[in-house]
């Protein structure tokens, strides 16, 4: 059985050549290897140690999926590696039984992503999310994941309704308070920037994100947030603007006249400042508060902009 990507062992090889030269002769040696585990081959790199028989594997599809290099992902890991060891976790042995929904029903979570890679979508399971598709991954102890496939659905004997259920149920375990965009970049830059930024003012804008703030824009799909900030700040539409596959920003919706303007910045934003890879849709959405529904704003401009077009040519 061969991984589904070879590039993920060509990296894998490539991290943990440059692991060895990071951490020389503290360890036996770092090694690319492939984990099989009930028809899910996995791409790891096994570090076995000086002392101790406990030799951790460490799974390189979540710094793959943050857009590391190789080497990027061995400075990682050499600065982990010490706490990994001190755990006495042998992670290979500790893998979910991924031939068993049960065993990983708690664990499934909700991810994001674009439509505009099929190739990507082909194999996965997934659900339609207006411009969207709701794809599924299993955390794999520290840093890893599984992406659930349609062959591991079917071999589970469920419907995709009941993996989203699951996953959707396993968001508030995951959930992250949502901070306005003044307290994020607090945060990020250090309270002494504070006085430097504008007053929030009366509008206000949330970023919502998971604890990691690592494909966290999925948190969208956890109406409890939504329903918390809206109620908060007396909102009865929230607008959701997609920043990337970890994060989105929520606002109060201001109304069908200014939804255009929203979509060319999100465009904008997409084409500058977010790469391919990270980009979810150049829509924006809105949450009806009341009947907890969602709908992609651009789709409503096609039908009204289409309309147009035929009053005019009557």
């Amino acid at each position: 059985m061969t991984l589904n990507n070879e590039t993920q062992m060509q990296y894998a090889r490539e991290a943990a050549e440059a692991l060895n030269k990071i951490l020389g002769d503290s360890i036996r040696g770092a090694a690319a290897i492939e984990v099989q585990k009930n028809g899910t081959v996995l791409a790891g790199i096994k570090v076995d140690p000086k002392e101790g028989n406990v030799s951790p594997t460490v799974y390189v599809d979540a710094y793959m999926e943050k857009n590391m290099t190789p080497a990027e992902c061995a400075e990682t890991i050499a600065q982990d590696i010490e706490k990994m060891l001190d755990t006495g976790k042998v992670l290979v042995n500790e893998l979910p039984d991924f031939g068993n929904f049960d065993a990983i029903k708690e664990l499934v979570q909700p991810v994001l992503a674009s439509t505009a890679n099929p190739e990507y979508l082909k194999d996965k399971a997934y659900k339609a999310f207006e411009d969207l598709a709701i794809t599924y991954r299993i955390p794999v102890l520290e840093q890893g994941s599984v992406r659930v496939t349609n062959q591991m659905l079917e071999r589970w004997g469920k419907t995709i309704d009941e993996l989203h259920e699951a996953a959707v149920a396993n968001l508030a375990k995951e959930a992250k308070t949502p901070k306005t965009m003044l307290a994020t970049m607090i945060e990020m830059m250090g309270p002494e920037v504070e006085d430097m930024l504008p007053p929030e003012g009366d509008e206000k804008q949330y970023v919502i994100t998971n604890t990691q703030g690592t494909l966290g824009a999925a948190q969208i799909l956890n109406s409890h947030i939504l329903d918390e900030v809206a109620a908060k700040n007396g909102w009865e539409n929230v607008m959701i603007l997609p920043s990337s596959i970890h994060e989105c920003l929520l606002l109060r919706d201001p109304g069908e006249d200014m939804h255009r303007s929203f979509i060319n910045m999100v465009r904008e934003v997409n084409e500058t400042q977010v790469s391919p890879e990270e980009r979810l849709s150049d829509n924006v959405y809105i949450y009806n508060t009341k009947t907890k529904e969602y709908r992609a704003v651009d789709d409503d401009f096609r039908y009204r902009e289409q309309e147009n077009d035929e009053i005019e040519h009557e």
